[in-house]
């Protein structure tokens, strides 16, 4: 947080996952920066869901609408559910983003609509001392 303090349009991006004691967790966190006046772009929920490799059923394993919930909490947008997947964690692995390395795989292609969709938040300047001296 002392970063963000530092960086005038710079914003939280709250990540959870569906359970209920991981949304109290960034509940609590999305909070602090909302006191401090910190803005909050949005609320991101990770493994959201997985699909059966072999009938594409859908299964909450960690529960469901945890990242609604919070985003509901904090009156911040909910900016993406990324899905469990096999080749998002495989690329995490090897050391390289699921969305070069698997650019199809479902936990990418969220992953890339949510990074071509984050809100620009602006913050005034006005009232903040800025680390600013006279040469």
């Amino acid at each position: 947080m002392s970063l963000l303090e530092q960086l005038p349009d710079a914003a939280f991006l709250v990540v959870t996952t569906p359970q209920a004691a991981a949304v109290d967790v960034a509940a609590r966190v999305g909070r602090m920066a909302l006191d401090a006046r910190l803005p909050i772009a949005g609320v991101v929920e990770n493994m959201a869901a997985a699909a059966c490799r072999r009938c594409g059923e859908i299964n909450d394993i960690f529960g469901s609408n945890g990242g609604a919930d919070l985003a509901g909490r904090l009156g911040a947008p909910l900016l993406g559910s990324v899905p469990l997947d096999a080749a998002a964690r495989a690329s995490g692995d090897m050391g390289v983003p699921v969305v070069t390395a698997h650019p199809e795989s479902a936990a990418a292609v969220v992953l890339a609509d949510l990074a071509r969709e984050l809100p620009v938040v602006r913050r005034s300047l006005i009232g903040r001392s800025l680390p600013l001296s006279v040469v």
